[in-house]
């Protein structure tokens, strides 16, 4: 009686330690997809165009000024979770930067520009996932859908 009776507290306890661990991939998922939709938000309200890049392990937001892309301190750059994989899935056509613009400098060029009509370009997808979890959360946008959408895929 005793071992069942362990044996099923066990079984609970690594259930509820699952149970908050998908949690938190899913939290940090849809935070994500906040910060993102929060720069669209930004980008129609200011009619500027802004992007996304990732650098040092942490999204940081971009502005269109001068014919520049610029690094933005507003909004704050969002940074994930350490044990996070964030794997952007999009077409690799950066967009042409005028030459007498770049003064012999490496030019800072976005994974992804938000229009100011709040469009996302190139379409796209983002998955979020870690390691040892048991499904990925992919973000994706596109021409035919408004905002970001995100879905949970279970690993195969």
């Amino acid at each position: 009686m005793v071992v069942l009776i362990v044996a099923t507290l066990a079984g609970i306890s690594i259930y509820a330690i699952e149970q908050v661990f998908n949690r938190r991939l899913s939290r940090q998922a849809d935070d994500i997809r906040s910060w993102l939709n929060d720069l669209a938000d930004r980008s129609m309200l200011e009619g500027a165009a802004y992007g996304v890049r990732a650098i040092d392990g942490r999204l940081q937001a971009m502005v269109f000024f001068r014919y520049h892309w610029l690094n933005t301190d507003d909004p704050e750059a969002f940074v994930p979770g350490d044990d996070l994989v964030l794997r952007w899935l999009v077409e690799d056509k950066p967009p042409p930067e005028p030459p007498d613009a770049l003064d012999g400098r490496e030019p800072l060029l976005p994974l992804v520009a938000v229009m100011p009509s709040g469009e996302f370009i190139p379409e796209g997808r983002l998955e979020i996932f870690t390691e040892d979890s048991d499904a990925d959360y992919h973000l994706s946008w596109g021409h035919d859908q408004p905002g970001i959408s995100i879905e949970k895929v279970p690993r195969r």
